[in-house]
Formats: structure tokens, C-alpha cells, sequence
């Protein structure tokens, strides 16, 4: 683990839960409120519930804005307990979660919506998990705070799950890659309704073509 001058903690989550959280409030003990910014790096071996049980314990500083996860495994399924335990953070801007597989099951995002100062989110799943349309459901419900969406493995979604976003009307950068199931039209009413958009990125596959708009 680290901890310097530039306010950020960088962890390597322990496998055994235990120690873990003996870390956790070894280092707040040392770093008080000084620590801003976290960057955890999840071992294939770290089963989902320490992670998620070290991520809630993030809570000890109580200055916490950022906070980045990465998935060495890119098959580690994230699971429901990781994204509760990040809404338990209510002073998060910025959150992104980096690897790992998506199942397409009731992993329920819209928890998120308790992070009331949210401006950042980037989810890039690698796995074989994808965001579906009800995940789409979730995000609409975010705080009207956040101004950046970055999502991958978002190829599965339809027009329905893209036309969700556009209840995010704070929204400036947006980046998406879209699948078959997506039409031009979809993206267009997309973009109309969220007319602040300033940055942008959508990779749009049809018909063995790949369309990007930036």
C-alpha cells in the first residue's frame, strides 16, 4: 500500500478480509482525512465480498472523491455487494470501475443514485458480462450532478436502454460503444435531448460497419 503528499492511497486488496481491513485502519490511523483519491488493484485470488468489504471501509476517510477499482481478472464477476458498497461513499465525484465481467443478471447500478455529488462514472466491464438495458434503467436514475459517462461493453443495448440517458440532462462527455441493436435514430433522439453534450464518442456497429461519432 501507499500514501504521499499527493493525497492518494493505493492499494493492493489483500485476499484474506481480516488483514485487509487491518490495513485499512493502520492507514487511516496514519493519514487521517488527508487521503482524496483511491485506486484499488483487485489479484484474481480476492473474492468479490473482501473487495467489496475494503471499498465500503473507504468510508474511514472521510475525504474520499475519487475512487478507481481494477480487475486483474477480467472474468472477476462484478457482483451486487461492489456497487452497494461504493454508494456507501456520499462524498464520491468520481468513480471508476476497470475490468471484471458484467453478469446480465440483477446486478442493480441505480444504487448509485445515493451519491448525490457524482460527476464522473466510468464502468469498462472486459469480460464476457455486458451492459444491458436494465442496467441503462439504473443510470438514468444518477445524480443530475454527473457530467461524465464513459461505459464499455455496452454493445448489447437497444434503442430503449440508450433513449434512458437522456433523463441525464447534465451529461457533456459521453462515450459508448453501441452494437447491431442500436439505429441511427436511436442516437439521434439521444443527442437531442441532451443538448450540452460537448464530448463525445459512440461507436456504432451495423451491418459489419463500425460508425464512430465524435
Amino acid at each position: 500500500q501507499q500514501a504521499g503528499a499527493d493525497d492518494e492511497l493505493r492499494l493492493v486488496v489483500n485476499p484474506d478480509d481480516d488483514l485487509s481491513m487491518r490495513q485499512m485502519g493502520l492507514l487511516q490511523s496514519w493519514y487521517g482525512d488527508s487521503i482524496r483519491t483511491a485506486k484499488l488493484t483487485v489479484p484474481a485470488v480476492t473474492p468479490m465480498a473482501v473487495v467489496a468489504s475494503v471499498t465500503s471501509s473507504l468510508y474511514l476517510f472521510s475525504g474520499i472523491a475519487n475512487v478507481t477499482i481494477s480487475f486483474d481478472n477480467p472474468e472477476h464477476l462484478l457482483q451486487q455487494s461492489l456497487f452497494s458498497a461504493v454508494a456507501e461513499l456520499p462524498g464520491l465525484r468520481k468513480c471508476k470501475v476497470l475490468g471484471g465481467a458484467l453478469p446480465s443478471g440483477d446486478v442493480r447500478i441505480e444504487v448509485l443514485s445515493s451519491l448525490r455529488k457524482l460527476e464522473q462514472l466510468t464502468l469498462w466491464p472486459t469480460g464476457c458480462g455486458a451492459l444491458r438495458d436494465h442496467h441503462m434503467e439504473g443510470l438514468a436514475l444518477l445524480s443530475t450532478k454527473l457530467h461524465s459517462l464513459s461505459c464499455r461493453g455496452s454493445d448489447m443495448l437497444s434503442d430503449a436502454g440508450l433513449t434512458c440517458l437522456s433523463s441525464l440532462r447534465g451529461l457533456t462527455s459521453l462515450k459508448l460503444k453501441l452494437g447491431l441493436q442500436v439505429t441511427r435514430g436511436g442516437v439521434i433522439k439521444l443527442l437531442d435531448a441532451l443538448p450540452d453534450i460537448s464530448s463525445m464518442s459512440l461507436c456504432l456497429q451495423q451491418a459489419g460497419q463500425v460508425t464512430v461519432v465524435r
